[in-house]
């Protein structure tokens, strides 16, 4: 499996090296880009993606200089916020990482909103920004299992089909009796239930799923059409995870469940 990380704006300190000795032993291709940053950088790193075997599998990490107002130009288009900016007009799927010596809220905010994945605040250590990294890769290449629990057949296949973009493996059930029997021989990575279903309700369900060692760490998701508190403390008094609610926004969901999933998977080998 290819994997490549691109390193942009490598300054004078040790954390360059550090990332560089981190990247060998985990056996990431690493592609480092010094401050400033040269004239080709953004042709050289559309090439080299273009022509990796899995162009989703790589991250680019901005480094701190990019982010500092005494050293950029605003003028030439060469702060950090221009450059988040051209890359993610570029590269739309690439994970990316910015490593910022501080900042508050706001500026954090408008890096977010320019297009970065995460802002990790220095100083930090090499290997936690490849951790990070790894969090980011694993929903790029792992088609998540998810069971979807409904008695609305037409919602669910209209769910299945807007949930379709996302590496999501889509199983859809009607009723309680054929998700068990599934379940037992093929479990989840997240389960994705309603509230109200005829005979067995979404809440005795999830009640039965958490009083089971076996499912109790199982991430579960409720949709309701009801946005009342009560049927909220219900929903997470028997043991969701989180809650939808009706009608639902394929986006938000899908975030959701990466979200959640990204808290509760182990650690992606980016070597494997």
């Amino acid at each position: 499996m290819q994997i490549a990380v691109f390193f942009l704006g490598e300054d004078a300190s040790s954390f360059g090296e550090q990332l560089r000795q981190q990247a060998s032993r985990e056996n990431v291709t690493l592609i480092t880009y010094p401050f400033p940053l040269p004239s080709h950088w953004l042709a050289e790193i559309k090439t080299r993606i273009s022509q990796m075997e899995q162009p989703e599998l790589s991250c680019l990490i901005l480094n701190e200089p990019l982010f500092n107002p005494e050293l950029t130009q605003p003028e030439k288009n060469t702060t950090g916020a221009d450059i988040i900016a051209q890359l993610r007009h570029i590269f739309s799927e690439q994970a990316m990482i910015a490593l910022v010596p501080g900042g508050g809220l706001a500026e954090r905010l408008e890096m977010v909103r320019c297009g970065v994945d995460r802002v990790m605040l220095k100083p930090l250590q090499a290997g936690q920004v490849l951790e990070v990294a790894r969090q980011l890769l694993r929903s790029r290449v792992n088609h998540y299992q998810i069971f979807l629990l409904d008695d609305d057949p037409v919602f669910l296949a209209g769910l299945e089909t807007q949930l379709m973009p996302w590496p999501f493996e889509i199983k859809t059930f009607t009723t309680v009796d054929a998700f068990w029997v599934v379940l037992e021989h093929s479990p989840p990575d997240l389960l994705i239930l309603d509230v109200e279903m005829p005979d067995t309700s979404g809440l005795e369900l999830c009640q039965v799923l958490r009083s089971d060692p076996q499912w109790s760490q199982l991430p579960i998701i409720f949709l309701t059409h009801h946005q009342d508190l009560e049927t909220q403390r219900q929903a997470y008094a028997c043991g969701a995870d989180d809650l939808v609610i009706k009608p639902v926004q394929a986006k938000e969901l899908a975030n959701r469940i990466l979200n959640r999933l990204q808290r509760v998977q182990p650690p992606f080998p980016l070597n494997r």
